[in-house]
């Protein structure tokens, strides 16, 4: 939900943004992110770095669902999802909402 409003994201915008919630306000590291969704060795060095950008695709496909979602029912700020999540370059992503404002319900 993104304020009050149900959006239906798909698995893999939910398992990005569910891994960026368990430490919302937290920077998470890019290794962390890479080492979660493929794991195994990764090569970072040359110019082959299809993680990085298959990371950022997550993120600007999840911000497309979201704004899909919520259009016509909200009005969002200009500047809104677009910092939803904060990039610190070279290092890594973090979903800028107050850690007050994720609920996470898991099945016993």
């Amino acid at each position: 939900m993104y304020r009050g409003i149900s959006i239906p994201l798909r698995p893999a915008s939910f398992s990005y943004l569910l891994f960026l919630a368990r430490p919302p306000k937290d920077v998470v590291m890019r290794e962390e992110i890479y080492s979660h969704f493929w794991p195994g060795e990764v090569n970072y060095s040359g110019t082959n770095k299809p993680y990085e950008r298959q990371i950022s695709d997550h993120k600007r496909k999840l911000i497309a669902q979201i704004k899909k979602g919520v259009a016509g029912k909200i009005e969002i700020k200009t500047d809104e999802l677009a910092t939803l999540i904060f990039t610190q370059p070279k290092i890594g992503y973090m979903l800028n909402i107050g850690k007050e404002s994720v609920l996470i319900l898991t099945h016993q």
